[in-house]
């Protein structure tokens, strides 16, 4: 008697263990070089209502973005084609000169802005590598660099 309960307590617990490993989620990576840069202009054209600011990295000064200058941001990334998507740059500097935060409702993304060609986008709790944009062909007034420098002057020229 003891030899069977021994027999069922050991396969319930068998049972029980090869059942719960059916929830494994395997991420093999990102299905597009704009993957999160595709999330966040649609989250974009949903929600009208978002918050956006710009903090110069160096000297640590924050602006918000009023609802006239949010305009550029839709309008950057309607610029955007495959092509101005890349892999990770060899020469990624270390610190971007400018962060811009993007929140809307309880999603949180983030700009960074390396120069007047380089940016690269995630989500706040992002999982896969961020997005990486060159902007080189991007128009000047839709340049997220030349809107941050606008905001928080770096440049002198």
């Amino acid at each position: 008697m003891k030899r069977k309960l021994c027999y069922v307590i050991l396969l319930m617990m068998l049972m029980l263990f090869t059942s719960s490993c059916s929830r494994y989620h395997y991420y093999k990576g990102k299905e597009t070089k704009y993957y999160y840069t595709n999330l966040l202009s649609n989250e974009i054209n949903l929600n009208n209502s978002y918050r956006c600011s710009i903090t110069d990295t160096s000297y640590y000064k924050e602006k918000e973005l009023s609802s006239e200058d949010l305009k550029v941001i839709p309008n950057f990334f309607s610029s955007l084609d495959e092509k101005s998507f890349m892999d990770r740059p060899k020469d990624l500097p270390k610190k971007p000169l400018y962060k811009i935060f993007i929140t809307i409702s309880n999603e949180k993304y983030v700009i960074n802005v390396y120069s007047k060609d380089l940016a690269s986008i995630y989500p706040w709790d992002g999982f896969y590598e961020m997005d990486f944009i060159n902007m080189s062909k991007v128009p000047y007034s839709y340049n997220l660099y030349n809107i941050c420098n606008y905001m928080i002057p770096r440049d002198k020229n």
